[in-house]
C-alpha cells in the first residue's frame, strides 16, 4: 500500500470517529496540506527534469550549429584555394594537360584531323579493323623496337603517358585478321598518377611546358585533402577509348602481338554493331562504313 492509499484510508477511519467538528476540520486541513505539499514537491521535481533536459537539448543544438559553421567556413576556404580549371571529385583530382593537335607525328605529316577520311584511308599504310575494347590500362613506359646487325631487340623507355588496350577483333576491313582474334594496341595519351607522370620528365631532366600550372593545381588538390592527383594528357582532337565499346580503328603493326593506333577523332570511330555504321565525331550521327571509306 502506497502513501496515497494510506492517506485515504486514514481519512476514512477518522471520518468514522465522532469528534467535534472543529477537531475534524483541523485534521482534514492537516491531511489536505500534506497532500498539497507532496503535489508541490512532485511538480518541482518534474519542472527540474524539464529544465535539465532543456539545457541538454540547447547544448547539443548549439554544438551542431557550431560544427556546421566550421565545416561551411572550411569548405569556403578550400574552394577558394582550388583553381577554377581543376576538376574535382570526392577522392581524386584530375589535372588536364591538353596537347595541341599538331603535337602528333601523324597529324603533322598527314593532317589526319581535318582531311577527308577517304584520303587518309588511301594514304596511310594502316590496317583498319572493327574491334571491341576488352581492357584499358595506362603506362609511362613505351616499347621501342630496334634492329642492329640483323637482330631485332626491344627497349622500354620512359614516355609521358600511353594508353594500352586489349582488343578483340569483330571484323577486318583491311588487313589479315580473324574474328575474335585478340590484339594489344598502344596509343599516345592517357591518364597517370602525378608522380608516375613526372618520372618521364625527371628521367630526361626536363619539365612540361606548363609546369607552373600543373604544380599549382597539384598543390591545390593536396591542400584540399585529395588522396591522389592524376594527369590527363590527350590531344584536343583525341577520343578516349572506353572499355566495353566497339570502334573502327586504324592500327599499325609494331612487334609481337602489339599494334599502334591513333586516337584522332577522324580515325577512331564508335561502331554500332546492329546497324554496321560508324559515328561521325563532329556531327554525332552514324554513317555507313562503305560510304565513308570508299
Amino acid at each position: 500500500m502506497d502513501d496515497k492509499e494510506l492517506d485515504l484510508l486514514l481519512k476514512e477511519k477518522i471520518n468514522q470517529i465522532q469528534v467535534p467538528n472543529d477537531i475534524s476540520n483541523s485534521i482534514e486541513t492537516i491531511f489536505d496540506e500534506k497532500i498539497l505539499k507532496r503535489k508541490d514537491n512532485y511538480l518541482k521535481y518534474v519542472a527540474s527534469i524539464i529544465v535539465f533536459l532543456g539545457i541538454i537539448v540547447s547544448v547539443v543544438f548549439l554544438n551542431i550549429k557550431y560544427n556546421e559553421n566550421i565545416n561551411e567556413n572550411t569548405n569556403q576556404n578550400t574552394n577558394q584555394n582550388v583553381s577554377d580549371s581543376v576538376q574535382v571529385d570526392n577522392l581524386y583530382g584530375i589535372i588536364d594537360v591538353t596537347k595541341d593537335e599538331n603535337q602528333n607525328t601523324l597529324s603533322f605529316m598527314y593532317d589526319i584531323d581535318t582531311k577527308d577520311i577517304k584520303t587518309i584511308f588511301d594514304t596511310l599504310d594502316y590496317d583498319v579493323v572493327i574491334a571491341k575494347v576488352e581492357n584499358i590500362s595506362y603506362t609511362n613506359f613505351d616499347t621501342k623496337y630496334y634492329t642492329q646487325g640483323g637482330q631485332e631487340y626491344v627497349k622500354e623507355d620512359y614516355v609521358p603517358v600511353r594508353t594500352i588496350a586489349d582488343i578483340k577483333i569483330i571484323k577486318s576491313i583491311r588487313g589479315d585478321f580473324k574474328q575474335d582474334e585478340n590484339l594489344v594496341v598502344r596509343a599516345e595519351g592517357g591518364i597517370l598518377e602525378y608522380n608516375e607522370y613526372m618520372k618521364y620528365w625527371d628521367y630526361y631532366n626536363m619539365e612540361p611546358l606548363d609546369i607552373d600550372r600543373i604544380e599549382k593545381e597539384y598543390n591545390d588538390y593536396i591542400n584540399a585533402g585529395k588522396e591522389k592527383v592524376y594527369i590527363s594528357e590527350f590531344r584536343e582532337n583525341d577520343i578516349k577509348l572506353e572499355e566495353g565499346k566497339t570502334y573502327m580503328m586504324f592500327i599499325r603493326k609494331m612487334a609481337g602481338n602489339e599494334y599502334f593506333t591513333n586516337l584522332s577523332k577522324n580515325l577512331l570511330r564508335e561502331y554500332d554493331i546492329n546497324t554496321d555504321m560508324i559515328l561521325n565525331n563532329d556531327t554525332k550521327e552514324y554513317q555507313d562504313i562503305n560510304s565513308v571509306l570508299y
